[in-house]
């Protein structure tokens, strides 16, 4: 179901779906906003509604597109306040910014967080090795983990703390 509304210079737009896994979990997701200029306004929605679901959530988004003195065009997606239901767990996405270009991603202080646990995001990935992205884990359950991105081919379980740190992240991608 896609819904469109243009008064003016300014689009609103709403679109939902579902999604049947393999397994038979059925995930409902869903997009709202509105648009005008170069500023997009987005509230992406989802939930696992399959008996025991436990993961939904929403991320609430203001992106903004350029072209910046190179040339290069640009996204910015700065994230507002918003929450994720992983399990039984309300956890909490606090404020960040996200910058994206060819070849380039800086990430402010993206933070999941979840009482003591979290997972944090910051730094600079382009092909440079001297460019890092930070990931930090702090007593963050690995079977959610697993869980939130759908791999199941092998079994974890525990608790994670430490850091990641990616360097020359785009030195790996080859576009197609």
């Amino acid at each position: 179901l896609v819904n469109i509304y243009s008064p003016g210079d300014t689009l609103r737009y709403s679109a939902k779906t579902h999604k049947r896994s393999k397994d038979g979990e059925v995930m409902a997701f869903g997009i709202s906003g509105k648009a005008a200029g170069n500023i997009l306004l987005a509230a992406l929605e989802w939930k696992n509604e399959s008996e025991g679901g436990g993961f939904q959530g929403s991320l609430n988004t203001r992106s903004r597109f350029y072209r910046n003195k190179e040339g290069k065009d640009v996204a910015h997606v700065s994230i507002s306040p918003s929450e994720v239901m992983i399990g039984d767990s309300l956890w909490h996405i606090r404020p960040a910014n996200v910058v994206y270009a060819s070849d380039y991603l800086k990430v402010d202080d993206f933070l999941l967080q979840h009482e003591a646990q979290h997972i944090s995001i910051d730094g600079l990935a382009t092909k440079d090795s001297s460019d890092s992205l930070n990931v930090g884990l702090q007593d963050v359950n690995v079977a959610y983990i697993l869980d939130f991105v759908n791999f199941r081919s092998v079994e974890f379980d525990g608790f994670a703390s430490g850091d990641v740190v990616v360097k020359s992240l785009f030195s790996y991608v080859q576009a197609s």
